[in-house]
């Protein structure tokens, strides 16, 4: 039924594998899904809007926010955490 309103609606809806929702979004695991639905329209949000409460509950969890800084590539380490490559250099979890 999700898939169905949108698309009588005249909407552009797609049913994914989870492994092709995986190739669109890295970070899921796709043990945990049975499947996605892409809409073609969604996505456009005021950034702004969306920015300021996710920084402020990563601040108050002890992350650290990087302005200015260009996210060029993700890559997996094999202890399954995440180098973010960024345009001033990879940032690295510390232990």
């Amino acid at each position: 039924m999700a898939h169905a309103r949108p698309r009588y609606l005249g909407l552009e809806t797609s049913l994914l594998t989870p492994s092709e929702a995986k190739q669109l979004l890295p970070l899921i695991e796709e043990k945990y899904f049975v499947g996605a639905m892409l809409d073609a329209a969604e996505g456009n949000l005021d950034p702004y809007g969306l920015r300021t409460p996710y920084a402020k509950a990563a601040k108050i969890a002890g992350a650290q926010i990087y302005l200015k800084t260009r996210v060029t590539a993700l890559s997996r380490r094999r202890n399954k955490q995440w180098d973010v490559v960024t345009t001033e250099g990879t940032i690295t979890r510390s232990t």
